[in-house]
């Protein structure tokens, strides 16, 4: 008497097929989440400088502000800040 053409015994070998399978791709999925990315020097360094340049305030309306007083002829600045920005930068 042979078994192997059996219902029961192809039904016995499909649902072992499919548990193979099944660990398979499982142990496939769990090689994708081992992916791991490292940036360059240069693109930590670019990272670090666009994060520097977010953080950093907007000064355009003070430059337009400042644009217009000397424009309109408005802008005054004393000697003495003048002189004192000259000593500092000499320090």
């Amino acid at each position: 008497m042979k078994i192997n053409n059996h219902p029961i015994s192809r039904a016995a070998r499909i649902y072992q097929q499919q548990r193979l399978q099944e660990k398979t791709e499982v142990e496939a999925a769990a090689k994708v989440g081992k992916d791991k990315v490292t940036l360059s020097t240069a693109g930590r360094e670019m990272q670090s400088l666009m994060q520097k340049v977010q953080n950093t305030p907007d000064i355009r309306p003070e430059v337009e502000a400042l644009k217009e007083a000397v424009k309109s002829g408005t802008y005054d600045v004393s000697g003495e800040k003048i002189a004192a920005s000259i000593l500092k930068k000499l320090e």
